[in-house]
């Protein structure tokens, strides 16, 4: 994933399996329960090829099986501050966690991780559309309140990098 969705993904999607809880009942369960430790203030310092930028989030529950991302994120090389939205859930019958994002630079784009509910290291990837410039980005949580997530895509040919630490605020 691009820079742009790095630092929103980083920001908006990403804490899916924060807090350790008793033993699921079910996976869904078990996702409804992470998906609820979203709830709040969320911010990310990305430093990477493009340069360090921090990004916000707030999230709130769409009912119970997803999590609205509402978020900005600021220039960053040729690409201007935007906002978007995102939402964060977990489809049992497949099992596996996706994410949809809309932003008002016009773009969209929906990820997925195969990770269990409770997994603390996820690799998440594009679902729509596939861009064969994107690398996976591995997310790893390092306490209930705080995670990193590092990326790697090729921009006009150019290899790119991020890596962002994000703090529950």
């Amino acid at each position: 994933m691009n820079m742009w969705r790095i630092a929103t993904l980083g920001t908006l999607l990403v804490t899916a399996s924060l807090i350790a809880s008793p033993a699921p009942v079910t996976a869904a369960s078990s996702a409804s329960t992470r998906l609820q430790s979203l709830v709040g203030s969320w911010s990310c310092t990305s430093k990477g090829t493009m340069g360090t930028t921090t990004s916000t989030s707030t999230a709130s529950m769409v009912g119970d099986k997803f999590v609205k991302f509402a978020g900005t994120v600021p220039a960053a090389g040729k690409r201007p501050a935007h906002t978007s939205e995102g939402f964060l859930g977990y489809d049992a019958t497949k099992q596996q966690w996706v994410y949809l994002e809309v932003n008002t630079l016009g773009e969209y784009s929906v990820a997925k991780s195969n990770a269990a509910p409770t997994a603390m290291t996820q690799t998440w990837v594009d679902a729509y559309p596939v861009d064969p410039n994107d690398g996976p980005s591995t997310l790893r949580f390092t306490s209930p309140t705080s995670y990193t997530l590092d990326a790697a895509w090729k921009e006009n040919g150019k290899a790119m990098s991020s890596h962002s630490v994000c703090t529950k605020q």
